[in-house]
């Protein structure tokens, strides 16, 4: 082989193994720390959170980032630590993510992370128990290019502090709070706009990691049009419940987590060196460059290389051999994609053929009720009530509906034809419309007196659930059928102060001696509803004073009943 021949493979060869390995030395130096908190010790157990940090850290080794950090159920002492090594490492990245999904909470306008084992009962617990993130935006201002903050961690607050200030309860209620980076080229993206909440899902990930594992890592995308797609893709899955946010600005460059490939420069792969004619005798060295050329492109067996090879010798010895290996990768590749394409089928007709024995349907409906409350949805609710195939679970899904406002789809008996006319007769079909528009204002702008009087007047009785739910959320204590069997709460009328917690008493019951009492029991029952458990809802009937809210601990222990 000629000197220009070897020169021309030794650059093609070397643009193909650029292709194919991106080579760090022309690459941003890009680190990341990627954290899942899901064992909570003082909180309900989330079950995503881990699964989405291992996604997201193997995305980005997958990627070729230089340094994945990637750390689960931390406490306190070990996420602060995490932290302040991250920003140590930061300071000769050009790129630096922050992924973590877990409880987070706002108090006063200052967001904060929080660790497995944290105890929160007051405001002045938050410094010691929790991380600031502002401590995480130090490490901003040490990284060249870009820093990214990724946040699933909107969720509902599930420490409800027992502290006296109104900003402590009002502050953590609904996810974070919405922030200004004070630092050039950062960007902060929440899972969910400031003041909301976002969903852990029934899959595997989030929605929002979701997601996130589809668009931030394409090569060439500028991150900012790839939060832009995740945003798309959350709203359409959570049906507009669930808007992902992103704060922070860049500059006019395309930013991109990962960088577009390079092509090939057409003026090496089009100036092959010239072919001997076949009269001519090729040179004594032509076999033992040719070898030596296919075993350095053997050891790497890149697809680049490869064709970098077959450029050069298009016609030698090995040339249908090097061939042979390319059809071989693309085949490979061919074959991937298929599997990845395929799997999601296979196992849903793996799931459809496989029959499932009585005990198996109700531990799978029993599920599927578990995620129904942590994530409630109208059509999620009316799908899995048309799909309920454990009919004893029936029962606390209608008790369910009834506590969200949504409609039960399962028919009631139908009643004789004579007593389907006399109810014709006697109700037209139109009250229940008008009703039901009334019932709407109301969720939409609750009062108290507008609420005793729609009761009372109400003739609708598929409505009554609903407005049942809708007076006690007002604290207004209507009617029971019967008294509950933990509860013992006994028929009432409603009451003229049901504004007022405290005034409000069941027959035989007597106002609780601390003045308080109904303002603890609340929040202990909010807390109860949020991660709901028989056991303990039992036990809190049995200890509760505060009469006004036993129809409301009598309805959770109903749709807790197996």
């Amino acid at each position: 082989m000629g000197v220009l021949a070897r020169l021309a493979f030794c650059l093609a060869f070397a643009l193909g193994l650029t292709l194919a390995t991106q080579s760090a030395a022309l690459a941003d130096r890009r680190i990341a720390l990627v954290i899942g908190n899901g064992k909570y010790e003082n909180a309900g157990v989330l079950a995503n959170p881990t699964n989405d940090a291992d996604a997201v850290a193997d995305l980005f080794s997958k990627a070729g980032f230089d340094s994945v950090d990637r750390r689960r159920d931390l406490g306190v002492v070990e996420f602060k630590r995490a932290v302040r090594e991250f920003v140590d490492r930061a300071a000769s990245a050009d790129v630096a993510v922050v992924y973590y999904s877990g409880h987070g909470l706002e108090i006063g306008g200052v967001n904060y992370l929080i660790p497995i084992d944290a105890k929160l009962t007051s405001v002045l617990d938050m410094d010691d128990e929790a991380v600031s993130l502002d401590r995480i935006l130090v490490a901003a201002g040490h990284v060249k290019k870009l820093s990214l903050i990724i946040l699933d961690a909107c969720r509902e607050n599930p420490f409800h502090p027992a502290a006296d200030d109104a900003r402590v309860t009002r502050g953590v209620s609904m996810g974070l709070a919405g922030v200004g980076p004070t630092v050039a080229d950062t960007l902060i993206a929440f899972a969910a706009k400031a003041g909301s909440v976002s969903y852990d899902g029934d899959g595997r990930n989030s929605p929002f990691t979701t997601a996130l594992l589809k668009y931030i890592t394409q090569p060439g995308l500028d991150i900012r049009l790839a939060l832009g797609k995740v945003r798309d893709d959350v709203l359409r899955a959570t049906n507009h419940r669930q808007e992902p946010y992103v704060y922070g600005s860049l500059g006019g460059e395309n930013v991109a987590l990962v960088p577009a490939p390079v092509a090939a420069a057409p003026s090496v792969a089009a100036a092959p060196p010239a072919t001997p004619s076949p009269a001519a005798a090729p040179p004594a060295n032509a076999d033992a460059d040719e070898a030596s050329d296919y075993r350095a492109t053997e050891r790497f067996a890149s697809l680049d290389g490869w064709r970098a090879f077959l450029a050069v010798h298009p016609d030698g010895v090995y040339a249908r051999q090097a061939r042979a290996e390319v059809d071989k990768l693309l085949a490979r590749q061919k074959t991937e994609a298929a599997k990845t394409e395929a799997a999601p089928l296979v196992t849903a007709r793996t799931e459809v053929a496989s029959p499932l024995s009585p005990e198996a349907l109700c531990e799978r409906d029993g599920d599927r009720l578990v995620r129904l409350r942590a994530n409630p949805t109208n059509e999620e609710a009316s799908s899995f009530a048309s799909e309920l195939s454990c009919e004893k679970l029936r029962p606390q899904l209608s008790r369910l509906m009834e506590s969200l406002g949504f409609a039960m789809p399962a028919p009631a008996p139908q009643a004789p034809p004579a007593a389907q006319a006399a109810v014709a007769e006697r109700k037209p079909a139109t009250d229940c419309a008008s009703e039901q528009a009334a019932l709407d204002r109301l969720r939409a702008e609750p009062s108290i007196d507008e609420a005793q009087s729609f009761w009372r007047g109400l003739q609708c009785e598929r409505l009554r659930p609903q407005a049942r739910m809708l007076m006690e959320s007002l604290d207004i204590v209507v009617e029971e059928p019967s008294p509950h069997p933990v509860l013992g709460v006994a028929s009432t009328s409603l009451s003229p102060k049901a504004n007022d917690v405290r005034a409000v008493v069941a027959p035989g019951d007597s106002v609780a001696v601390d003045p308080t009492a109904c303002d603890r029991e609340k929040q202990e029952l909010e807390r109860l509803r949020a991660n709901p458990d028989r056991r303990d809802a039992e036990r809190f009937a049995r200890r509760m004073t505060c009469a006004a809210l036993k129809p409301q601990a009598a309805r959770l222990l109903d749709s807790l009943n197996d």
